[in-house]
């Protein structure tokens, strides 16, 4: 977005009023780009927020499941995240969850992220399990990572099968 400038639109004594015009119409247009930025941007956290929920709920719902009762523990936590979306910075609060595996510790952390004007959801799985399968579906794509720096996409429902064959 170009900085306007007083500079740019000088007014003199005995000028008339269309420097003056063309600046307030300048700043009206920029004002009104700047509230659609932020429209957007809030409605895409909305959104990412939303598809998270339903994926801690997803992977919530598996790892309770009768099948998968091993040394289980499931802890929620708040993570903070700053967020910048086309410009303008956001401070996104998300829950994500710890999970204890018979004596196995994972942690879940959610954030969001942007980039080409599109918020998404990255998800860092920290664990002792490599896995480099890669699944990738054109919607709800997920970034999974391990602490041995694979990286695979996966859609919320893999996930949740990848955390299930951990138990």
């Amino acid at each position: 977005m170009e900085a306007l400038r007083y500079a740019d639109y000088p007014i003199r004594k005995g000028d008339d009023m269309s420097n003056i015009d063309l600046l307030v119409q300048k700043l009206a247009a920029h004002s009104s780009s700047q509230q659609e930025l932020e429209r957007r941007a809030k409605d895409s956290i909305v959104q990412a927020e939303f598809r998270l929920n339903h994926f801690i709920e997803l992977v919530t719902d598996t790892l309770k499941a009768p099948a998968s009762q091993k040394l289980l523990s499931i802890t929620s936590y708040k993570h903070e995240h700053d967020l910048v979306v086309d410009g303008s910075p956001y401070k996104v609060n998300l829950t994500g969850l710890k999970v204890s595996i018979t004596g196995k510790s994972i942690t879940l952390k959610p954030f969001l992220q942007s980039w080409d004007g599109k918020v998404r959801g990255r998800l860092f799985l920290e664990g002792t399990k490599d896995d480099s399968r890669s699944i990738t579906e054109a919607n709800d794509r997920w970034e999974l990572s391990t602490q041995h720096n694979s990286s695979v996409e996966m859609n919320p429902e893999a996930i949740a099968g990848l955390f299930l064959e951990l138990l």
